[in-house]
Protein backbone atom coordinates (compact mmCIF):
# COMPACT_ATOMS: atom_id res chain seq x y z
CA UNK A 1 0.00 0.00 0.00
CA UNK A 2 2.96 2.28 0.79
CA UNK A 3 4.43 1.71 -2.79
CA UNK A 4 1.27 2.69 -4.54
CA UNK A 5 1.00 5.59 -2.15
CA UNK A 6 -2.28 4.40 -0.74
CA UNK A 7 -2.26 5.83 2.83
CA UNK A 8 -5.62 4.98 3.95
CA UNK A 9 -5.39 1.16 3.20
CA UNK A 10 -1.91 1.58 5.16
CA UNK A 11 -3.38 2.64 7.81
CA UNK A 12 -5.82 0.31 8.05
CA UNK A 13 -4.04 -3.10 6.95
CA UNK A 14 -1.02 -1.55 9.82
CA UNK A 15 -3.90 -1.31 12.44
CA UNK A 16 -5.52 -4.69 12.13
CA UNK A 17 -1.63 -6.13 12.05
CA UNK A 18 -0.59 -4.42 15.14
CA UNK A 19 -4.28 -5.52 17.03
CA UNK A 20 -4.46 -9.52 15.86
CA UNK A 21 -1.07 -10.20 15.98
CA UNK A 22 0.50 -7.28 18.89
CA UNK A 23 3.47 -9.26 19.94
CA UNK A 24 4.77 -10.41 15.84
CA UNK A 25 7.65 -9.22 14.32
CA UNK A 26 5.40 -8.03 11.76
CA UNK A 27 3.58 -5.72 13.88
CA UNK A 28 6.49 -4.30 15.11
CA UNK A 29 7.81 -3.53 12.13
CA UNK A 30 4.88 -1.51 11.24
CA UNK A 31 4.69 0.11 14.58
CA UNK A 32 7.97 1.69 13.24
CA UNK A 33 6.36 3.92 10.72
CA UNK A 34 2.06 3.70 11.29
CA UNK A 35 2.23 6.56 13.18
CA UNK A 36 3.37 8.83 10.67
CA UNK A 37 1.66 7.42 7.75
CA UNK A 38 -1.30 7.73 9.88
CA UNK A 39 -0.77 11.41 10.68
CA UNK A 40 -0.20 12.28 7.01
CA UNK A 41 -3.30 10.38 6.31
CA UNK A 42 -5.36 12.18 8.65
CA UNK A 43 -3.83 15.90 7.54
CA UNK A 44 -4.96 14.69 4.07
CA UNK A 45 -7.92 13.84 4.52
CA UNK A 46 -8.82 16.99 6.37
CA UNK A 47 -7.06 19.12 4.02
CA UNK A 48 -9.71 16.81 1.21
CA UNK A 49 -12.56 17.75 2.87
CA UNK A 50 -12.20 21.70 3.96
CA UNK A 51 -11.25 21.41 -0.39
CA UNK A 52 -14.94 20.15 -1.08
CA UNK A 53 -16.50 22.45 1.52
CA UNK A 54 -15.83 25.42 -1.43
CA UNK A 55 -18.14 25.77 -4.70
CA UNK A 56 -16.91 27.65 -7.61
CA UNK A 57 -18.79 28.32 -10.67
CA UNK A 58 -18.80 31.34 -13.40
CA UNK A 59 -21.83 31.86 -15.35
CA UNK A 60 -24.06 34.48 -16.92
CA UNK A 61 -26.15 36.90 -14.93
CA UNK A 62 -28.32 39.60 -14.81
CA UNK A 63 -26.55 41.53 -17.77
CA UNK A 64 -23.09 40.50 -17.09
CA UNK A 65 -21.06 37.32 -16.11
CA UNK A 66 -20.07 36.53 -12.53
CA UNK A 67 -17.43 34.00 -10.85
CA UNK A 68 -18.46 33.12 -7.59
CA UNK A 69 -16.75 31.17 -4.52
CA UNK A 70 -19.40 29.91 -2.15
CA UNK A 71 -19.38 27.97 1.02
CA UNK A 72 -22.17 27.04 3.00
CA UNK A 73 -22.04 27.11 7.11
CA UNK A 74 -21.01 24.23 9.03
CA UNK A 75 -22.73 25.53 12.02
CA UNK A 76 -26.15 25.78 11.26
CA UNK A 77 -25.92 23.20 8.92
CA UNK A 78 -28.41 21.40 6.06
CA UNK A 79 -31.47 22.98 5.26
CA UNK A 80 -30.49 25.55 7.77
CA UNK A 81 -27.22 26.66 6.72
CA UNK A 82 -26.31 29.86 5.49
CA UNK A 83 -24.27 30.79 2.47
CA UNK A 84 -20.85 33.05 2.31
CA UNK A 85 -20.38 34.05 -1.27
CA UNK A 86 -17.55 36.15 -2.86
CA UNK A 87 -18.84 37.27 -6.20
CA UNK A 88 -16.79 38.89 -9.19
CA UNK A 89 -19.41 40.52 -11.48
CA UNK A 90 -18.56 42.32 -14.64
CA UNK A 91 -21.15 45.00 -14.08
CA UNK A 92 -21.66 45.02 -10.43
CA UNK A 93 -18.13 44.71 -9.48
CA UNK A 94 -16.87 42.80 -6.21
CA UNK A 95 -18.86 41.48 -3.22
CA UNK A 96 -18.90 39.72 -0.50
CA UNK A 97 -22.11 38.49 0.91
CA UNK A 98 -24.34 35.87 3.63
CA UNK A 99 -27.15 34.83 2.03
CA UNK A 100 -29.75 32.74 3.50
CA UNK A 101 -33.67 31.83 3.12
CA UNK A 102 -36.53 34.06 2.77
CA UNK A 103 -37.35 36.77 4.89
CA UNK A 104 -33.33 37.09 5.59
CA UNK A 105 -31.54 39.15 8.22
CA UNK A 106 -32.39 41.76 10.74
CA UNK A 107 -30.11 45.08 9.19
CA UNK A 108 -31.67 48.20 9.35
CA UNK A 109 -29.10 50.73 7.13
CA UNK A 110 -26.02 49.57 8.17
CA UNK A 111 -25.29 46.99 10.80
CA UNK A 112 -22.29 45.35 12.69
CA UNK A 113 -21.75 41.87 12.80
CA UNK A 114 -19.42 40.58 16.01
CA UNK A 115 -17.31 37.53 14.70
CA UNK A 116 -14.61 35.46 14.94
CA UNK A 117 -11.66 34.87 12.87
CA UNK A 118 -9.68 32.07 14.58
CA UNK A 119 -10.79 32.87 18.11
CA UNK A 120 -10.04 36.52 17.72
CA UNK A 121 -12.98 38.82 18.23
CA UNK A 122 -13.64 41.20 15.90
CA UNK A 123 -16.29 43.64 13.71
CA UNK A 124 -18.02 43.28 10.34
CA UNK A 125 -19.87 45.95 9.27
CA UNK A 126 -22.16 44.90 6.54
CA UNK A 127 -25.99 46.29 5.24
CA UNK A 128 -28.74 44.97 3.83
CA UNK A 129 -29.34 45.20 -0.01
CA UNK A 130 -32.47 47.11 -1.01
CA UNK A 131 -33.85 44.81 -3.05
CA UNK A 132 -35.25 42.00 -0.22
CA UNK A 133 -32.74 39.25 -1.07
CA UNK A 134 -32.40 37.33 2.03
CA UNK A 135 -28.74 38.78 1.84
CA UNK A 136 -26.34 40.96 4.21
CA UNK A 137 -23.60 42.75 2.32
CA UNK A 138 -20.05 42.76 3.70
CA UNK A 139 -18.65 46.30 3.71
CA UNK A 140 -15.06 45.96 2.96
CA UNK A 141 -14.89 43.49 0.87
CA UNK A 142 -11.14 43.43 -0.45
CA UNK A 143 -10.28 43.43 3.31
CA UNK A 144 -12.62 40.60 4.08
CA UNK A 145 -11.43 38.39 1.21
CA UNK A 146 -7.74 39.18 2.07
CA UNK A 147 -8.32 37.94 5.79
CA UNK A 148 -10.64 34.83 4.76
CA UNK A 149 -7.53 33.69 2.55
CA UNK A 150 -5.76 33.07 5.83
CA UNK A 151 -8.30 31.95 8.39
CA UNK A 152 -9.16 28.57 8.85
CA UNK A 153 -12.74 29.21 10.90
CA UNK A 154 -14.82 32.24 10.83
CA UNK A 155 -18.15 32.72 13.15
CA UNK A 156 -20.55 35.66 13.01
CA UNK A 157 -23.31 36.56 15.35
CA UNK A 158 -26.49 37.24 13.12
CA UNK A 159 -29.90 38.04 14.08
CA UNK A 160 -32.30 36.27 11.63
CA UNK A 161 -35.80 37.87 10.61
CA UNK A 162 -38.19 34.99 10.95
CA UNK A 163 -36.76 33.81 14.76
CA UNK A 164 -35.59 37.30 15.80
CA UNK A 165 -32.81 35.95 17.63
CA UNK A 166 -29.06 35.25 17.14
CA UNK A 167 -27.46 32.87 15.53
CA UNK A 168 -24.27 32.24 15.08
CA UNK A 169 -23.33 31.33 11.76
CA UNK A 170 -19.65 29.06 11.53
CA UNK A 171 -17.31 28.91 8.17
CA UNK A 172 -14.65 26.18 7.86
CA UNK A 173 -13.16 28.71 4.96
CA UNK A 174 -9.49 27.02 5.19
CA UNK A 175 -9.56 25.28 2.00
CA UNK A 176 -10.97 28.35 0.08
CA UNK A 177 -7.86 28.17 -3.40
CA UNK A 178 -8.23 31.83 -4.81
CA UNK A 179 -7.02 29.96 -8.42
CA UNK A 180 -10.21 28.34 -8.87
CA UNK A 181 -12.05 31.24 -7.99
CA UNK A 182 -12.12 32.81 -11.64
CA UNK A 183 -10.92 36.15 -12.13
CA UNK A 184 -12.84 38.43 -15.18
CA UNK A 185 -11.90 40.15 -18.10
CA UNK A 186 -9.78 42.98 -17.63
CA UNK A 187 -11.32 45.66 -18.68
CA UNK A 188 -14.65 45.40 -16.57
CA UNK A 189 -15.52 46.99 -13.23
CA UNK A 190 -14.13 44.65 -10.60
Amino acid sequence: MLRIHNDEMAVTIGKSIVKQYPDSDAAKEVQKTLPEIERRYTEASEKSRLDRLWLYQVSPMAGGTQSTAAIDSSKPAGNDSIKLILRRHTEWGLNVFLYGSKPGFVCKGNCTINAEIDGKPTRIKAYAPQGGEPALMIREDKGFIKTLEKAGKISMDVTLVETDKKETLVFETAGFDPSKWQELPKGKKK
